[in-house]
């Protein structure tokens, strides 16, 4: 059996043609992995670049909250927050429910790295622990909205109730362009 012969320019021709192949496959492999990382990403929520604990610190009203399942029957909640001298947040949540009966929980809350404060990490138990993450903030600390990575949690609280009903709305609207689900949304009941 005889091999075909071809002349040094095209095997020159053929190597810069398998290049530039692998450069391109290369280049749109690489594309596609960043979209998806991209995307990823781009499924969390943006946080507040900044947190003063001290103002954050004292007693909250929920407003609104995705469904828990540790929440189940609050038809309200409160949480309460002070700093500890760790820098740490001391956590009391109040669940009231409909027959007047109320279950609480202590924890700690704390920053998981400081050069982006807004992230926190609330340990109320061995079991029950999860982000904490402030993505939006009243400049004078009179409400606030919580997530969490790829938006699985949303809270909205208030330092009074009931929230003024243009102010809920402004924040649902702006829940709603970042890609909340705002009709998950379950509402306290404030008489």
């Amino acid at each position: 059996m005889r091999l075909l012969e071809l002349p040094e320019s095209n095997i020159k021709l053929q190597k810069r043609t398998i290049m530039k192949n692998i450069f391109l496959m290369a280049f749109f492999y690489t594309a596609c992995a960043s979209n998806t990382v991209i995307h990823t990403d781009s499924s969390n929520p943006t946080v507040v670049d900044q947190i003063d604990l001290n103002k954050y610190s004292g007693k909250w009203y929920e407003i609104g909250r995705y469904p828990t399942f540790f929440q189940r029957n609050c038809v309200q909640s409160t949480a309460e927050y002070q700093v500890q001298p760790d820098n740490s947040l001391s956590v009391y949540n109040v669940c009231y429910k409909k027959d007047k009966s109320t279950s609480d929980i202590k924890g700690t809350a704390s920053i998981v790295d400081l050069a982006v404060p807004a992230k926190l990490k609330v340990r109320f138990n061995i079991f029950a622990q999860g982000e904490y993450w402030i993505i939006s903030l009243d400049k004078n600390y009179q409400w606030v909205v919580v997530s969490s990575s790829q938006k699985k949690s949303l809270f909205i609280l208030a330092r009074t109730v009931p929230m003024e009903s243009s102010l809920k709305n402004n924040i649902l609207t702006d829940l709603k362009l970042r890609g909340f689900e705002i009709e998950k949304i379950i509402y306290d009941q404030y008489e």
